[in-house]
């Protein structure tokens, strides 16, 4: 075989590929009304329960029941391919999710467009945040924090929290039956080291005092990291579990035996206090308790002692692990009321319905 029918094999893959994203879009096309305001969101990536998912896909999907019509777009394809879409289907808007994928510049598109950013964004590429966002005709950011910082770009910024489509499983071991597991999942474990020094301080004060727990630890996907927070705990003797990073649903099931979750946040870490609700959601739905920080935009959802705990020096993380780990009804009743407070706040549709009144809004 010569090598230009090598070439020609190894192309066949990418040829049925693109074919299969075109179907994709146009499957889409054709299952929805035509006279609805029209949407065409380019998530930032693919992966359930990324933040290209729950704040892209998801929230394209959601939108169709609130009266509009959405394409989303499948990430893997070429520009050429997209604007053809784009110019074939004339969309009101644009939504563009995450300023790191490639296709995801204003510039690039004649039509309007709302910028998501991700909190990563901001830390990776911040010249190029700040030139999409002053060529977008309004901006997303995942809590207030986020929002102050993009504003001096574009004034046009409103906060959108990050939801999620789960659901609590009615087969979910209730919180008062559960082992005292106290866990903390960061999507990436090395991407967090301050936290992972607040947790590993806070179990260790709290290992101090009683041994009546064990801790398991997501998101380990660097050994090294993994190993600094671990070997400590270990030698206090606290029983300890590393899980690596899960597929979401998979994730949000493993919690389901879970009793405690910890949300912290690093308060001089920028990028920490970029974070919308992320894990948190998982807790919530899976039935954990929540003890977070009380930063950035957790105090506007958590009501301290009623539907979660907010800690904020080392003390006070170790008096709310102490309280729960005491207090198994208490525990159970504050997570039975985060997900009552769940769906009106932090599940997709409220998230999409926030994002359907500000689209409205750009285009009246």
């Amino acid at each position: 075989m010569d090598r230009l029918s090598i070439r020609a094999v190894k192309m066949v893959p990418l040829f049925i590929s693109r074919r299969l994203h075109w179907g994709e879009v146009l499957l889409q096309q054709l299952a929805q009304a035509q006279k609805r305001p029209r949407l065409v969101v380019l998530p930032g990536a693919a992966a359930s329960g990324s933040a290209g998912d729950l704040r892209g896909r998801a929230i394209g999907v959601a939108l169709r029941r609130l009266g509009w019509r959405t394409l989303v777009m499948p990430t893997a394809l070429c520009l050429e391919d997209c604007r053809r879409f784009i110019r074939a289907e004339a969309p009101d808007l644009l939504l563009l999710q995450k300023v790191r994928h490639r296709l995801n510049r204003p510039q690039l598109y004649d039509v309007p467009v709302v910028l998501d950013v991700d909190d990563a964004d901001i830390q990776l590429q911040p010249e190029l945040v700040a030139e999409c966002c002053r060529n977008s005709k309004a901006v997303l950011a995942g809590n207030r924090y986020m929002a102050d910082v993009l504003r001096e770009f574009n004034p046009r910024v409103s906060v959108v929290w990050t939801g999620t489509y789960l659901r609590p499983r009615r087969g979910a071991t209730p919180n008062h039956a559960r082992a005292p597991v106290i866990a903390w999942a960061p999507s990436l474990l090395s991407m967090f080291p301050r936290e992972a020094a607040l947790v590993r301080e806070i179990v260790l004060r709290l290992a101090a005092r009683r041994r009546d727990f064990s801790f398991r630890l997501y998101g380990c996907d660097s050994a090294a990291s993994a190993q600094l927070c671990v070997h400590p705990l270990l030698e206090a003797g606290v029983p300890v579990s590393c899980v690596p990073p899960l597929g979401y649903r998979r994730f949000a099931r493993s919690l389901e035996s879970v009793a405690i979750g910890l949300a912290p946040i690093a308060p001089d870490f920028e990028y920490g206090r970029g974070k919308s609700f992320g894990k948190v959601l998982a807790y919530i739905v899976s039935g954990c308790a929540v003890i977070a920080s009380n930063a950035v935009d957790y105090p506007e959802f958590f009501r301290n002692g009623r539907n979660g705990l907010l800690a904020g020096s080392v003390d006070e993380w170790v008096e709310a692990c102490e309280m729960l780990l005491d207090d198994a009804a208490a525990r159970a009743e504050m997570a039975r009321a985060a997900q009552a407070d769940f769906p009106a706040k932090l599940s997709i549709e409220a998230a999409a319905g926030q994002v359907g009144r500000i689209l409205r809004e750009l285009i009246s």
